[in-house]
Parts: C-alpha cells; structure tokens; sequence
C-alpha cells in the first residue's frame, strides 16, 4: 500500500515547550548535553539549570535572538506533522528509516508557503524554504567568534580534515587565506618579519605567505637547542645530570630534607625542566653553591641518594663554565625595551670567540666544548644570511660590519642595503664630519663584549686613516657611514639614528628604522600567552576578549609614560 505525506496543522492554546530546549540535546529525564560547549547539565524536571547555563556561559547566543523565550499566550504555536512518505530509492540506508519530525513555524505565513492543506487532508509535496533577508540580519550575530554558528563552522572545517583524510595544506588555499586575512586585519605588504621556532612546518608556512626573506629564526629557540644537542652528544654527561637531578628530585620531595637546606640557606633548589631555557645550567650552578650544605645534610639520611664524588664536582665546574656563555647570550637576546634584531650576529661571533677561550681541565668538559663548538656553526653562523639579521647588524651604529665572519655574507648585506636605496629616489647629501668615539672596556670575566670593545678601537682607529678612494662602487650614504667610528654599545640605535644619524643619511634612517624594529625571538608573544593566562585567572574569569586584550596591552606600558 503506498503511502502519502500528511501535513496536519494544529493550533495550541498550551504553553509551548521552552525555547533553552534549543540550545541543549536531551540525554535522558535527568540530563542534557549543551550544543555549544558539549557540557552536560541536570535538568531535575525543570529548565532553570538550562537557562542559568545559557545565560552565564552563552550570553551572547539569547542577545542575539530576535524570539522572546516566552511567548504570549494569545499567539498559538503552530505545529506541523509528517508522516512517513513512501519508500523511495536511495543511496543511504540511514534516510529509508527516517523518523517523524515536527517543526514549529513562527507565523500562519510560513506554514502556507511550506504546504497547502486541503479540506480532505491531501497536500503537495513540502519544500524547505529559504530564510527571509530580515531573518538573516536577525541572526547575523550568531556568526561570530563565540556565538553558535561560529563555533559550528570552525567543528565543520575540523570535520572535513579529519572525515575526509585531507591535509591541513588546505587551509592554505586562496579561500582560507582570504579568511585568515579578514579576521586577522593586517595586509602582507606591512608586515616586514615573522619570527618562529624553526620548525619545519612553520618555516614552509611563512614561505608559502610572505617569501623566505621574511622569515626569522628564534634566536632564543636555537640557542637552547645548541645547549640541549651539544649535552645529549657528550658521553656520560647525561647520567652526571641525572645523578644531581635525583638529588635535586629528593629535596624536592623530602620535607625534612628541605627544612634542614633552609636552615643552611636562604636558597633553594633548581629542578631542571626540559621546555624551560638554560634551566639544566641554573640547576647545575645552585647545586654547585649548596653543595657543602647538600653533602652534610646527604650522608645523615640513609634514603637519600649517593653523593656525587670530588671528580664528577669538578667536572660539573667546568661545565657550568662552557654553559654560562649561552645562558648570558640567552638573556641579552631576550629583553623587550631595546634592539635585538642587530645583536643577533655580533653574538653569534662573540660566543664562539668566548667558549673558543675557555680550558676545561677534564675530558668531559673538553668534549663539551668541542660540541657546542659545532653547535653554534651549524645552527647560529647561518644567521648571518637571513636578510632582515645582516641588514639590522650592519645599519646598527654599535656593530656595522665587524662581527661578520663570513664575508660573502658581508657583501650579500650590503648589496641588500645598495637594493633598497636604490628603490628610493635618492638625494644627494654633503658629508658630515664625525667626531672620533674612544669606547672603554670592561673588565667582567663572564661579559661577551669585551671582544667586542677591542673591534670597536680598532675599527675607530682604522677609519681615520681609511682612504677616500675606497668603495667607490658603493652608495655615498652607505660608504660614509660605514666609514664613520662606531658608537658606544649603551646607545640606543634607533634614538641615534632620529635625533642624530637621520640628518646625514635620510636614506638609509628609512632602511635602518623598519629593519631594527624587528624582534629577534618570539619570547614576546610567549610572554604576552603568559600574562593572560595570569590575568584571565578564576577570580576574573568573565573577562570578556576586548577587555581582557586592554587590560594586557595597560600592562605592557612602561612606568613613566602613566600620568599619576
């Protein structure tokens, strides 16, 4: 017997079933999963546990409804019933068994335009009708970051990545990258420099958007991993590490044993974490401090772990010594209120000439230092080829062209520098004279800069007896000022080159202010991740996105520039 498509209308003068309904899938009497976050609620027989949840955690989803939540009881629900239609052929076994649905429509109007019913009960076939203009603008809101379409567009994009195996390159696509350009609201050709870890899959990625001379290595990142590779090479190093890491694991855990190093010191303990920078060289040089302290404390427990003997001591020594150059560079790459971006070579040279220096007494130490070594010329020398680096090095009035050990590298920057004159209408400018900077040297056994202030005196010294006729194939501007002495290492670069050095070379201030702007390390951004994690915190968890974004750029304003 074939069957037939019913369509009964029937008006309600009952109260309709709630409007939260819709935000929730319904597991049993008892409980209800949210479709926004997937969070069950109990329901106990009522919806006030629905509505508490909708308005605190999804506000934004019942603002943005044109619908009241109650409707007047004169304005009768109108509920429409299918039946069943006839089997049809399909290609889905799911479709053949489909269950009897019900939909409300809001007006008489649009149950019309869906089906019209005759006074025997026949109707036509139903046909899905597209939502109005006005409707659309009403629920345009629903579309953003938090609101509920936008969290389902963002689990549909997921969904096809993974359902249909395809790789996450089609995000890449011109229509993924329009998005992304959209929301993120800044154009390629004003971005100068992005800055990564070094990964594979992120060094491809900024190639494919903005080219390979964009892209810059995390110093900071390289530099860990020269420590970490240079350790994990040494024979027998590790197990020395781990020896005191069980020891440090021990304090940590013993409260005797803590309270007994606190009344010997006023210092603590240093656990070694692999994600944490220089963290195995902080432990190594606290232990080395309280280690008369640990020793004593040590041979009076018979569960504590065996004390390292006087040979591994002075092994640890030596490798505190070849570690402290690194962390040192790490922390003078890592600052925010000056330049990095210049400083990335100069460093690179003055820590190889540093470790180079150094004479460990055992073989450990040797090797250690034979490694790293090799760590630095395989992962750090190569910066002196990455554009933004060598540009930044050689406009920096501290540095120029002295710490370049690679001299093609050298000449690569200045043709750069003559290229980017060159797409500037350039004006001629007389020479200034300038005066001759003597730069006094420190004495600090641990500061990497005292190689630097023996260049900077030979370089002063060797430019006033430099000959006129010298680089004539170079820019006037680029040639006067590499001739010129070299300034003090305290000078802030880009206060030099506004105030002093933008008057001789207009030009070149244009090339050196966009290049020294550039960060050197990402540990800006992972500093920012931090801070909103510590000020999106429980106690102020209903901060919303915009304020929580002004209360962290309030944050990073310096002291001084507050009006109090």
């Amino acid at each position: 017997m074939k069957l037939r498509t019913r369509t009964m209308k029937i008006f309600l003068n009952m109260a309709p079933k709630c409007e939260y309904w819709k935000y929730f899938e319904k597991i049993d009497n008892s409980r209800a999963r949210c479709r926004t976050c997937a969070k069950i609620i109990k329901t106990s027989g009522n919806t006030s546990n629905l509505k508490a949840h909708v308005n605190k955690m999804h506000s934004t989803l019942v603002s943005s409804s044109s619908v009241s939540l109650h409707r007047p009881a004169d304005s009768a629900g109108t509920l429409i019933f299918r039946a069943p239609s006839a089997p049809q052929p399909c290609t889905s076994s799911a479709s053949s068994s489909r269950p009897e649905t019900v939909e409300v429509c809001e007006t008489e109007s649009e149950c019309e335009s869906e089906s019209s019913v005759s006074s025997a009960g026949s109707t036509k076939k139903v046909r899905h009708h597209q939502p109005t203009l006005s409707s659309s603008f009403r629920n345009i809101s629903a579309y953003a970051e938090t609101g509920a379409k936008g969290v389902q567009l963002t689990n549909a994009i997921l969904y096809m990545i993974c359902k249909d195996s395809q790789p996450f390159q089609i995000v890449e696509n011109e229509g993924f990258l329009n998005l992304m350009k959209i929301k993120w609201g800044i154009h390629k050709e004003k971005v100068q420099a992005v800055v990564t870890d070094a990964g594979a899959n992120i060094i491809k990625a900024v190639e494919l958007v903005f080219g390979k001379k964009y892209h810059i290595p995390c110093f900071a990142h390289m530099l860990n991993l020269v420590a970490q590779k240079s350790i994990e090479k040494t024979d027998g190093l590790l197990e020395l590490i781990n020896s005191v890491k069980k020891i440090v694991t021990w304090f940590k855990q013993s409260v005797i044993a803590s309270d007994e190093l606190r009344k010997e010191s006023d210092l603590k303990l240093i656990q070694d974490v692999s994600t944490r920078w220089n963290s195995t060289f902080y432990m190594i040089e606290r232990f080395l401090k309280l280690r008369p302290a640990i020793n004593t404390i040590i041979n009076c427990h018979a569960s504590a772990p065996p004390m390292l003997t006087a040979r591994e001591i002075i092994d640890l020594n030596d490798i505190c010594e070849i570690l402290r150059p690194i962390e040192v560079a790490t922390r003078e790459i890592c600052g925010e209120k000056y330049v990095t971006c210049s400083k990335v070579i100069p460093l690179t040279r003055l820590l190889n000439t540093k470790i180079s220096t150094l004479t460990p007494k055992q073989n450990m130490a040797e090797n250690l230092k034979i490694n790293v070594l090799a760590e630095i010329n395989k992962r750090l020398l190569p910066t002196e080829y990455v554009n933004t680096l060598a540009v930044a090095t050689l406009l920096d009035p501290r540095f120029k062209n002295i710490h370049f050990q690679n001299a093609l590298a050298c000449s690569k920057a200045i043709s750069r520098v003559k290229d980017l004159l060159s797409a500037i209408d350039k004006q001629a400018e007389d020479e200034q004279a300038t005066e001759e900077v003597i730069v006094t040297q420190k004495n600090d056994a641990n500061d990497l800069w005292s190689d630097h202030y023996r260049l900077v005196n030979e370089k002063n010294s060797l430019s006033m007896v430099q000959s006129e006729s010298e680089s004539t194939s170079m820019p006037f501007e680029l040639n006067s000022f590499l001739k010129s002495p070299l300034v003090d290492l305290k000078e802030d670069p880009l206060e030099l080159w506004n105030r002093v050095l933008g008057c001789s070379y207009p030009m070149l201030k244009k090339i050196a202010i966009k290049h020294l702007t550039c960060a050197a390390t990402s540990t800006s951004s992972e500093r920012l991740f931090s801070k909103a994690g510590q000020t999106l915190y429980q106690q102020r968890n209903r901060l919303k996105g915009k304020l929580l974004s002004k209360l962290l750029i309030l944050q990073s304003i310096d002291k001084k520039l507050w009006d109090f």
